[in-house]
């Protein structure tokens, strides 16, 4: 059994639904992905308690190098209010279903953020997922073993997530199409 800990702005956090902003302020619909390709990219060169302590710093970091990459300035304002868009989103999509699986298969799941506790525990509850989450932990009282004894790495993450998007998403098409015979 593997603990695995995720950072909710950066793993849960339904962040393309801040696509209708990102286009409105960058006039370029691609500027959510580029955006998205960035954090990747920064993300790679912190560990997980600078992610998630720093998650504030870090989006203004890559929206300011998204900012540059589009030739668009934004002012202090617009980036603000783009962070506070982004910590009132709601979990992805089929997130439920990844972290029901992720717990069957017998993996921990602790919540980390930059938010405070309630507010991330509040997320958790509107979502039902109480139940899936052992618990949220201050990042920075995040223990090195829990860092050391978990899969917490945004690639390892990602293709774990991924791959049950994949199945779920496979599943969720599979039950339509059944619905669809059936009537």
């Amino acid at each position: 059994m593997k603990t695995i800990v995720l950072c909710l702005e950066e793993n849960l956090l339904d962040l393309d639904l801040l696509k209708y902003k990102f286009d409105e302020h960058f006039g370029d619909t691609q500027s959510l992905s580029k955006w998205k390709d960035n954090l990747a990219q920064m993300s790679k060169h912190l560990d997980l308690k600078e992610r998630s302590t720093q998650f504030r710093t870090l989006f203004n970091a890559v929206l300011q190098m998204t900012s540059e990459d589009l030739g668009i300035p934004l002012i202090a304002y617009e980036k603000d209010l783009l962070y506070t868009r982004a910590t009132q989103l709601p979990l992805r999509k089929n997130m439920i279903q990844i972290l029901l699986r992720l717990k069957d298969e017998g993996h921990t799941i602790k919540i980390i953020s930059s938010l405070d506790i309630n507010t991330v525990r509040s997320k958790i509850s509107k979502a039902n997922a109480q139940s899936l989450i052992s618990s949220v932990v201050d990042p920075t009282a995040l223990s090195l073993g829990d860092i050391k004894n978990s899969v917490h790495n945004t690639g390892a993450i990602q293709s774990i997530y991924l791959n049950l998007m994949d199945q779920v998403n496979h599943q969720t098409h599979q039950e339509k199409l059944v619905d669809q015979i059936a009537s």
